[in-house]
């Protein structure tokens, strides 16, 4: 999922894979272009799907509270914080499939810029 300006903006094309290191056969390579300050969301299906009796998270749920908390300006370890108690709320508790998040910002002042040489 992608996040500029403090909205989500849409989802990076690619379907989904097994976990890295236990796919087995060729893999493709996907590209976006991102800018500063983009933030990326990468999620398992374990934070949209659930395995037991209760409604499935969702992705449109997950789309809205990034899109909250992102408006918001906060910090990215609080919007994963917030995501992760958000989903542990809603499945009371129990989560029967792994739900791991992932979220990377580009930071604009964190840019690689020419090293100067030193004689």
């Amino acid at each position: 999922m992608l996040v500029r300006h403090g909205r989500v903006v849409g989802e990076l094309d690619g379907p989904p894979t097994g976990p890295w290191g236990t796919h087995i056969g060729s893999c493709e390579i996907y590209q976006a272009d991102l800018e500063p300050g983009d933030t990326v969301l990468f999620y398992t299906d374990g934070i949209t799907d659930h395995r037991g009796g209760r409604e499935s998270f969702g992705t449109d749920r997950l789309i809205d509270l990034v899109g909250r908390y992102a408006s918001d300006a906060l910090p990215v370890a609080r919007i994963v914080r917030n995501l992760i108690r958000a989903v542990i709320d809603h499945y009371g508790g129990e989560l029967r499939d792994d739900a791991t998040v992932l979220m990377v910002q580009w930071s604009a002042h964190n840019q690689l810029r020419p090293r100067r040489r030193h004689r």
